[in-house]
């Protein structure tokens, strides 16, 4: 016979189960249109990086550039551009902008534009659109740390 405290133990652990069980299920439901940010995203923040470690001056802005209208290129596609409508015109915007930059500061003022637009619409959005934003804000984060530390 069993006790109601081994009852209680056991009802608790399967309860635990379904629960991790289902978180599980729910990482493996990211949409092809959430994955493709995550591509665009991560792609650019180790562009960015590479441009940090092995460019100066003009150089390093074309370069910051380049990725950031690489992502804008990479966020018009498989979905992403109906997730994050936004998304894609404030990286090309961005790019265009931190490429007629004289000087790394103007280029960090720009990015501080984006990036605070992207927290904007991630804040007043929910689900995988604000997890899109949110990602976007923050390769904008990392072309920034990267200008601002040749600054």
């Amino acid at each position: 016979m069993i006790s109601n405290r081994k009852a209680i133990g056991v009802a608790f652990l399967c309860v635990a189960a379904l629960n991790i069980s289902a978180g599980v299920a729910d990482a493996g439901a990211m949409s092809k249109a959430m994955r493709q940010v995550f591509r665009a995203t991560n792609t650019a923040e180790t562009g960015v990086g590479i441009c940090n470690a092995k460019r100066e001056g003009k150089q390093l802005l074309d370069c910051v550039s380049g990725e950031m209208n690489k992502m804008g290129s990479r966020l018009e596609v498989k979905g992403a551009d109906k997730l994050a409508p936004r998304g894609a015109p404030a990286a090309k915007s961005a790019a265009s902008a931190i490429s007629a930059s004289a000087s790394p500061a103007a280029a960090v003022s720009v990015l501080n534009r984006a990036r605070s637009e992207m927290a904007a619409l991630a804040a007043s959005s929910y689900g995988e659109t604000q997890r899109a934003y949110s990602a976007i804000g923050t390769a904008f984060e990392r072309a920034i740390s990267a200008l601002g530390k040749k600054s």
